[in-house]
């Protein structure tokens, strides 16, 4: 099943993303654990690459909630380019089973990660990106 929430993409304009529903009254399921831990459940997200909100490099999309926690200067700087499935920040947390418990005390880590990614982001490093995701995946 698809679940989908909204998020805000470049420019401040707010999207619907999609993931495969991996929680069920609450809690992840055993079929959601297992679709999380592999990032399956990331995969519906081509349709909002397809639409042409996400790209597959750039930093995460964030809740309206969320991106308000950032500061002015530098939200700005992360919704001047399309958010993505990868980008530093990503890859930095990509084990983090539910970032929503741990979010306050990685947000500003993960701000700067973002803003590291947009500043050098080109072809290289995001093959790099792209390499040591896979690698940390495959890894226990």
């Amino acid at each position: 099943m698809i679940f989908k929430q909204l998020r805000v993409g470049q420019y401040g304009k707010i999207f619907w993303i999609y993931k495969f529903k991996t929680m069920e009254n609450g809690k992840i399921t055993r079929i959601g654990r297992f679709l999380r831990r592999w990032k399956i459940d990331e995969i519906p997200q081509v349709i909002n690459i397809l639409k042409g909100e996400m790209a597959f490099f750039g930093p995460r999309p964030e809740e309206l909630k969320d991106i308000l926690l950032i500061p002015e200067e530098e939200r700005k700087i992360i919704l001047s380019v399309k958010p993505g499935l990868l980008d530093l920040a990503t890859l930095h947390f990509i084990r983090e089973n539910d970032m929503r418990e741990n979010y306050l005390a990685i947000s500003r880590l993960k701000t700067k990660l973002q803003i590291l990614y947009i500043q050098k982001r080109n072809w290289l490093l995001n093959l790099k990106i792209l390499c040591k995701a896979l690698l940390k995946l495959l890894k226990k």
